[in-house]
């Protein structure tokens, strides 16, 4: 197989970009992505970011996660600045929190990004 057709079938294998609804939180309804290396490293960034801007604050993972997450329109619902999101985050049951998490993960690990 050639360059061509090698770059060919990796996008065709693996819908960078695309939106994945997240099973089992209903009545939420969000997204995640299967990140490019480039939107990975992007996402790292924002993430030292918000590290960097609220530095003493334990709600960090919290923020990772609202960044992590779209609505159908692959928008951001919530907002990582915005308290009132991040605590409706923290709030929610450990179960849902834990169905966002992994659903964010699962869409950026090899051998789930096809599922």
């Amino acid at each position: 197989m050639n360059k061509q057709a090698m770059m060919q079938a990796v996008k065709d294998a693996f819908n960078v970009d695309a939106l994945k609804k997240i099973d089992g939180i209903e009545p939420l309804e969000l997204y995640v992505k299967t990140l490019s290396v480039k939107g990975f490293n992007d996402r790292l960034k924002e993430l030292q970011a918000i590290d960097d801007k609220y530095k003493d604050d334990d709600l960090n993972a919290i923020r990772g996660t609202i960044v992590s997450v779209f609505d159908k329109d692959g928008n951001h619902p919530f907002d990582a600045d915005n308290l009132d999101d991040v605590n409706f985050m923290a709030n929610l049951p450990i179960g849902i929190y834990t169905a966002i998490v992994n659903a964010s993960n699962g869409a950026n690990s090899w051998g789930l990004m096809k599922a």
